[in-house]
């Protein structure tokens, strides 16, 4: 069975001409360099970014927070 990714280039897709035209993708949840910090298991990165996306988004909610890390965690290591 195939496993497919769903991505959405901003709201509405807002970006994708720009994404596709480009040939790039890109995570902006506010996140800094994540250089060394992309463990091999998502529950791992969650545990570690959940409360630095919470502290830069104060707003948001937990759930809110996972979804973020959990999609930048998929993109940089799992999607090729």
């Amino acid at each position: 069975m195939k496993a497919y990714n769903r991505i959405m280039a901003g709201q509405a897709s807002a970006y994708v001409d720009e994404c596709i035209s480009g040939g790039f993708i890109g995570v902006d949840f506010d996140f800094d360099d994540l250089t060394g910090c992309l463990l091999d298991k998502w529950q791992e990165f969650n545990e570690r970014f959940i409360p630095v996306f919470l502290a830069k988004h104060p707003g948001k909610s937990r759930i809110a927070a996972g979804l973020a890390c959990g999609f930048t965690w998929t993109l940089a290591k799992r999607l090729n």
